[in-house]
């Protein structure tokens, strides 16, 4: 690969709500913010986009190989039992708001 074909990345900084209740649809982040969410962690990743960085992000906080508060780049909040991202969850990525929605994601604000 030459260095024209790489895509250029950079540290994108994002923001992990949890709803207190998921309904797995995607439709309860169109009420962000209330206090039905609880900010569970911050983490970077290096991304080519803010679409990329939002995916990775999402991967990241599954529960796959391993515990996802266990990666180094995850700064947990105090959270007892850490869940998987899911839809209906919020990515706050550099002031935009993303739901995950039950295909992809869908801004906010």
């Amino acid at each position: 690969m030459t260095p024209a074909t790489l895509e250029a990345t950079r540290p994108y900084h994002l923001q992990v709500w949890h709803a207190a209740r998921p309904d797995f649809l995607g439709h309860q982040f169109r009420a962000f913010p209330s206090t039905n969410f609880q900010h569970v962690a911050d983490l970077q990743v290096n991304a080519s986009s803010m679409l990329e960085a939002l995916r990775q992000t999402y991967a990241i906080t599954q529960h796959m190989e391993r515990l996802w508060e266990q990666d180094p780049a995850v700064t947990l909040l105090y959270v007892p039992n850490p869940r998987s991202t899911s839809a209906g969850d919020v990515l706050i990525c550099e002031g935009q708001v993303h739901g995950i929605a039950m295909i992809g994601f869908e801004q906010v604000r």
